[in-house]
C-alpha cells in the first residue's frame, strides 16, 4: 500500500517541514507517520471582499439559463468521485416536489461527462457551469451552497460561501 505509515514516513523524510491546511489534515498526516516536529498547520483563508459583491438573482438566472427559479443551489467542487455529486443527485431524485429548484454545479474534472449522463433525468433542475474565473460574482446570488463530499480536508468553497453570507449544507 503506497499510503502505508512506512511510505508516508519515507516520502516526507527529506522535507524540513510539512504544511497542512487544517487541523484535520494535520491529524491524518501525523497518524500516517509524519513526525510532529516537521508538521505545521497554516490554515486556509481568503479575502472576503470579492465574495460580498454578488450579481443579482435575475442576473444569475440569465447567465445560467435558469427558468422559474425559486431556490438556487450551488455546488462548487471538482468533478471527481470524492466530491459526492451523485449523493446530491440521489437526494434530488427523492424530493417529492422539485418545482422551482435549480442546482448549478461549478467546476471541472474527469467525471463531467459521466455525471451529466447520471443526472440527465433531473432535466432543468440541474446545470453544469464548468470552471468559472468569475465565481465570486455568482456564489453570493445562491440561496444555498451544498457540499456533499465523501472525504474532504478543507472545502475552500465553504469559506467562499461563508464570506458571501450564503447558508451551507455539507458533509
Amino acid at each position: 500500500n503506497p499510503e502505508s505509515r512506512a511510505w508516508v514516513a519515507l516520502k516526507y523524510r527529506l522535507h524540513d517541514r510539512v504544511i497542512a491546511i487544517s487541523e484535520g489534515i494535520a491529524q491524518v498526516l501525523a497518524a500516517g507517520g509524519v513526525p510532529a516536529q516537521k508538521l505545521r498547520v497554516v490554515r486556509s483563508s481568503l479575502d472576503p471582499l470579492p465574495w460580498q459583491q454578488p450579481a443579482t438573482q435575475a442576473e444569475f438566472d440569465a447567465e445560467f439559463g435558469l427558468h422559474e427559479a425559486r431556490v438556487r443551489i450551488g455546488v462548487v467542487a471538482q468533478l471527481i468521485e470524492r466530491k459526492g455529486h451523485r449523493v446530491l443527485f440521489d437526494a434530488l431524485r427523492r424530493l417529492p416536489d422539485r418545482q422551482g429548484l435549480r442546482v448549478v454545479c461549478f467546476g471541472q474534472g474527469p467525471l463531467r461527462e459521466a455525471l451529466e449522463r447520471d443526472a440527465a433525468d433531473l432535466g432543468e433542475v440541474l446545470r453544469f457551469a464548468g470552471f468559472r474565473k468569475d465565481l465570486p460574482r455568482w456564489v453570493g446570488a445562491l440561496d444555498l451552497l451544498v457540499h456533499p463530499a465523501l472525504m474532504e480536508g478543507l472545502g475552500v468553497s465553504l469559506l467562499q460561501a461563508s464570506a458571501a453570507g450564503v447558508p451551507i449544507i455539507a458533509s
